[in-house]
């Protein structure tokens, strides 16, 4: 029976990764942007003060193949919006991306554009909080959760960099996740490095000063690690803790997939889970608890239709696949029909989907689980609080 249930499972399983190909597929240009993000965070993103046309790029040498031809697009593009020749940034061990965003508000720049994968975007995206400047994403990683949120073409360098000179600026939500650490170590994938929260002052072109970030009343503690689309404890951590380097090179995100199932059997969590500043602790059990500024995941599939990256609000989702692989095929098959844009009315029989909305949350595990941020497995930890900072990153789409 045992035996028969595994192979029931990796049937499942494979089915459920099926489906959500087929949802990538089909999901297209079904979810709009425009359904994701309001008018007022485009108002918003027009104000302040007049920007200039010194554009800084910031570039994960490892993600891009071709660095003369990538520095030559970038340039051409440049030059046909009417703004000045590039400054080329490359990431690096001692200092990070987050470090270097700031360096390129220091130096005038009235964009910053990012190349890298999801853990390098969110480091420059913690950079430029609550600062005039935005950033544009040039998709070079796996995921690419954020470009596939704000619809940035992930297939076109060109497009994207033209996006970044010529798109519209949009306010966009910043979460900020803390945890009570645990001493297990991250093993098998690449281990995150936190974002610093501190930086020298920097003046502005105008003259001003900046604080250093962990002055400013909005900067983070220094526990927090900023995320733009979602994090997230338990089973979609594992995950990306586990999921190796060289598979994601060679297979892109259906590694991920194969990862997912080594962990499918695991029991689900109790946790404890309290929303907002006042809210009521609650026992549940869960075999992920996601914490989503956005509802859009690897290979376009929709998990949260109503999340927006720009309300003020973090979709808190609970997954529990209680009934293994029959849960997991059930999972399946509802993210493939919200890929699809019909939201199933059927009653949950194996698994169960829902969310709820808080500006803050937070979370207790019995035993260490691994948390991860937009991918970035962080670690391991039985305790965590996460909140949102209300259009705290301006970000260029169409």
């Amino acid at each position: 029976m045992a035996v028969l249930a595994l192979v029931l499972a990796v049937v499942a399983l494979l089915l459920a990764g099926l489906a959500l190909f087929l949802a990538s597929a089909a999901h297209t240009r079904a979810t709009q942007l425009e359904t994701r993000l309001s008018a007022a965070s485009r108002a918003r993103g027009t104000s302040g003060r007049a920007l200039s046309k010194k554009p800084w790029v910031i570039v994960n040498p490892a993600r891009v193949e071709n660095m003369g031809e990538f520095k030559e697009v970038i340039e051409g593009c440049a030059f046909d919006a009417g703004w000045e020749a590039p400054h080329f940034v490359y990431t690096e061990v001692e200092t990070s991306p987050a470090v270097q965003a700031r360096q390129g508000v220091e130096a005038g720049a009235g964009v910053v554009l990012v190349a890298g994968g999801d853990g390098t975007v969110r480091a420059v995206a913690a950079g430029l909080a609550h600062t005039d400047v935005p950033m544009a994403i040039l998709p070079a990683g796996t995921g690419n959760l954020m470009a596939r949120n704000m619809e940035v073409p992930l297939d076109s360098l060109r497009e994207a960099a033209s996006i970044g000179f010529t798109g519209r600026t949009h306010s966009i939500d910043l979460g900020w996740l803390r945890t009570e650490h645990h001493p297990t170590p991250v093993t098998g994938g690449v281990k995150n490095k936190r974002v610093p929260t501190a930086a020298a002052e920097v003046p502005d072109p105008e003259g001003q000063v900046l604080a250093p970030l962990g002055q400013q009343k909005w900067a983070p503690g220094q526990d927090e690690y900023a995320f733009l689309v979602m994090a997230g404890v338990g089973f979609d951590a594992d995950v990306m803790a586990t999921t190796k380097s060289e598979m994601k090179e060679k297979i892109g995100w259906f590694a991920y997939v194969l990862s997912g199932l080594r962990h499918a059997a695991k029991p689900t969590m109790k946790v404890e889970l309290t929303l907002g500043k006042h809210g009521r602790a609650k026992q549940v059990s869960a075999t992920t608890v996601l914490f989503a500024n956005c509802g859009v995941l690897t290979a376009n599939v929709v998990l949260l239709p109503d999340a927006r990256p720009d309300d003020g609000w973090l979709d808190v989702a609970r997954l529990d696949a209680r009934m293994g692989p029959l849960g997991w095929l059930e999972l399946g098959w509802r993210l493939l029909l919200q890929g699809l844009g019909i939201r199933p009315k059927l009653p949950s029989l194996n698994a169960d989907l829902d969310a709820r909305r808080a500006r803050q949350a937070e979370l207790r595990v019995q035993e260490p689980r691994y948390v991860e941020v937009d991918g970035d497995a962080i670690g391991m930890a039985t305790h965590i609080w996460v909140r949102t900072d209300r259009g705290a990153v301006k970000i260029r789409a169409l």
